[in-house]
């Protein structure tokens, strides 16, 4: 007789591969470290998101949540964080989504976890309410806020850098993004990887994950970089390295994990070859989706993640609709290794609450302490020990 089964909701079950971030949730309920304050979550609207909302919950803090983008909820997400007691910004489209980021300027929040939304908006905003802090999760995040302080040599708020952070890009971005977005161009498009050309368009932190990981599946990749230093790098990590003209004809598919906008235009999808399936993994918009809808002779929608176009006799696939296709193809970063820079978001908000005359406006890295108690943590969950 088969044993009984019970629907576990997708947020718990996500909690159940980050013990790191539970164990920091548990303790906060416990001591209630964020009573008081109030805490605005700007994030994609994933489980994983939704479990470092719930942790600062638990840690006493009054928590709202905005979307990062409307094409990438998780529907579920949104009722499992109401039922907790997360007010949720409930968002269909991007004026939506706009008009509740203004909103969180009424709901005055104390501490922040941003993707830069909220810094360019309390620094564009005349007189904003008084923020204690915010920690900003990306790199190009952290790139708005360091070309910010760069053109001005001042903040309105302290933020701390999880986006510039080693377990952020070392692990996370690499490990953690490079994963989910060869899992998710298969899932979308069914390719069988081995002696496909892939063309990875940069070479940072993602990029590198992203050759790594399709190269494993046996792709032929290609990396396009123009920066002279990564293109050296991956060149010593065995990757044939091209001007984006000259491997763009080959591919069979091309991602861009640049962080750039305008990576691929208008000029660029003639290139390409038929059939070839393109897809953005950066926050930017970086594939000119309008130029290739203008120029496209006809368009097929495939299904929910791909997109055809007719362009000069040839076939080209959007995957995710310019958006980043691992979050559109419901194959965001795992929760085991989210597990890890979501973790220094808590644990970065708690020592700023607790030690708020402290930290000065500007840019502050993760203090090393956290850094290291969340890295021991996860060796301790893996069973390792390094003394």
């Amino acid at each position: 007789m088969p044993a009984a089964t019970s629907d576990l909701p997708a947020v718990a079950r996500a909690f159940e591969q980050m013990p790191v971030l539970r164990a920091i949730r548990d303790r906060f309920a416990g001591t209630r470290p964020l009573e008081g304050a109030r805490a605005a979550v700007v994030f994609h609207a994933t489980r994983q998101a939704a479990c470092l909302a719930l942790t600062l919950h638990a840690g006493g803090a009054r928590v709202r949540f905005i979307p990062s983008k409307a094409a990438t909820v998780e529907p579920q997400v949104s009722e499992e964080l109401e039922a907790a007691g997360v007010d949720v910004a409930r968002v269909d489209s991007e004026e939506e989504r706009a008009e509740a980021l203004r909103d969180v300027l009424a709901f005055a929040p104390h501490l922040a976890v941003d993707n830069a939304d909220l810094f360019t908006l309390w620094h564009e905003t005349p007189d904003p309410p008084p923020l204690l802090c915010a920690s900003v999760h990306s790199r190009g995040a952290c790139d708005v806020v360091e070309d910010y302080w760069e053109s001005h040599r001042a903040l309105s708020f302290p933020v701390i850098a999880v986006g510039a952070a080693p377990i952020k890009l070392e692990l996370e971005s690499t490990h953690g993004t490079g994963q989910s977005v060869v899992t998710a161009l298969i899932l979308a498009t069914g390719l069988q990887l081995g002696g496909k050309n892939v063309v990875v368009v940069g070479y940072g932190n993602v990029g590198s994950g992203v050759a790594r990981f399709a190269r494993g599946l046996n792709a032929r990749v290609c990396v396009v970089q123009n920066s002279a230093f990564r293109a050296l790098k991956a060149v010593m990590d065995g990757y044939e390295v091209l001007p984006l003209a000259e491997a763009l004809p080959r591919a069979d598919v091309v991602i861009t994990a640049t962080g750039a906008r305008g990576v691929l235009t208008g000029a660029d999808f003639p290139l390409l070859r038929d059939g070839a399936y393109i897809g953005n993994v950066g926050r930017s918009q970086e594939i000119d989706v309008a130029a290739l809808s203008r120029e496209a002779e006809s368009t097929l929608r495939l299904d929910d993640n791909l997109t055809e176009y007719a362009l000069g006799g040839k076939r080209i696939v959007l995957m995710g609709g310019g958006h980043q296709f691992n979050h559109m193809a419901g194959c965001a970063n795992s929760s085991e290794i989210m597990d890890l820079s979501l973790a220094l978001h808590a644990l970065g908000l708690e020592h700023v609450w607790c030690r708020r005359p402290e930290l000065s406006a500007t840019i502050h890295d993760v203090p090393a302490a956290v850094a290291e108690s969340v890295s021991l943590a996860k060796l301790d969950q893996l069973g390792i020990r390094i003394a």
